[in-house]
């Protein structure tokens, strides 16, 4: 019998683990401009994962030797979408 539905999605690893050894890039977007997101990433071929847990906060994940390409894709989306920020983590983490 199978088991009822649980509320909160569970993920098979953290957005941190399934980074583990990637270049990563930690946006903020509206919550309307992350399916915005998510479809430039899509049409660039392969470059990054994209993690988008809830509301706007979107982490893009690509292999290392991508990180400069990332970086650009990240850039663009943030001159372009109002009110985008990139998330900086705080250093005592």
């Amino acid at each position: 019998m199978a088991s009822p539905p649980s509320s909160k999605p569970r993920y098979v690893l953290p957005v941190e683990e399934a980074g583990r050894g990637l270049a990563i890039c930690e946006i903020e977007v509206s919550a309307f401009d992350v399916v915005y997101v998510k479809s430039l990433v899509e049409a660039s071929e392969g470059l990054a994962n994209v993690f988008a847990e809830s509301g706007g906060m979107i982490t893009l994940a690509a292999p290392p030797d991508r990180a400069d390409a990332l970086m650009e894709l990240a850039r663009d989306v943030v001159s372009e979408c109002e009110g985008a920020r990139f998330v900086t983590k705080d250093s005592g983490e």
